[in-house]
């Protein structure tokens, strides 16, 4: 039985499904080493499901490539993890399409949007943020991306921690992108200042970060796993990422 209804979805996009309700608060790990121990263990339906928020950009809801929303990765990782004990995790997303990690120079900053504050409301045991790809734009080329990018990714892992109940926040490095995506003007050099700012932010903030650049270095030539554009993820590239996620 696979049930995607359980993916509530915000930013002004329509929602489906039901909500479940606010989840009891109790240890991230426990919980999920209980699940991970007992896999599709039906003695465990009842179980007081968590709640694990994506904050990112269009790279997560890649609705706005003509993705359905429930072929979008969150609504698959749904699939799988309701695949198994269904409703044990709901998995919700917060993502707004072209926005950037940082404040300065940019009018579409995610700190402060409609959905970073739903975000920070909806009460999530895990918070994973994907942001960064739109930083990596030939718009924001300066030597102290790095600093830039850690700076803001700093303030925005603490609206997470300094919440009177804060989830489990986790960060991750976004997809590698195909060399000549025009369009957008990306490059491997301004990704990788991108991510070591990232990976200076969680030094500081002590959260943990997950790599999904490096299983996608080597598919950006994969027309099944990457869009024309070179950027956002095709069907079997939703497909994978959801599946890193899973089996991590």
């Amino acid at each position: 039985c696979v049930v995607v209804s359980a993916v509530r979805l915000h930013g002004g996009k329509a929602q489906g499904g039901v909500a479940l309700g606010q989840p009891a608060r109790s240890n991230f790990h426990g919980r999920m080493c209980q699940l991970r121990g007992n896999p599709c263990n039906r003695g465990l339906a009842n179980v007081v499901p968590l709640s694990w928020a994506f904050v990112g950009d269009s790279m997560t809801d890649q609705s706005c490539c003509g993705a359905s929303m429930l072929d979008i990765f969150p609504a698959l990782l749904q699939e799988r993890l309701d695949g198994c004990i269904p409703g044990a995790v709901v998995v919700e997303e917060f993502a707004r399409w072209g926005y950037s990690i940082q404040k300065e120079g940019y009018d579409y900053p995610y700190n402060g949007t409609t959905e970073h504050n739903a975000a920070l409301a909806s009460g999530a045991d895990i918070a994973m943020i994907m942001l960064g790809t739109n930083d990596a734009k030939e718009l924001f080329e300066s030597p102290d991306l790095a600093d830039l990018v850690k700076t803001n990714y700093e303030a925005l892992i603490n609206t997470f921690l300094d919440l009177s109940e804060p989830p489990t926040v986790i960060l991750a490095f976004p997809p590698a992108v195909h060399p000549t995506n025009a369009c957008f003007q990306i490059t491997d050099e301004r990704l990788g200042d991108v991510m070591q700012g990232i990976d200076d932010a969680a030094n500081a903030t002590g959260v943990p970060v997950w790599d999904f650049y490096t299983p996608f270095a080597s598919l950006v030539d994969d027309a099944n796993i990457y869009m024309d554009d070179g950027v956002h993820l095709a069907p079997g590239g939703r497909q994978h990422l959801a599946d890193l996620i899973y089996n991590q």
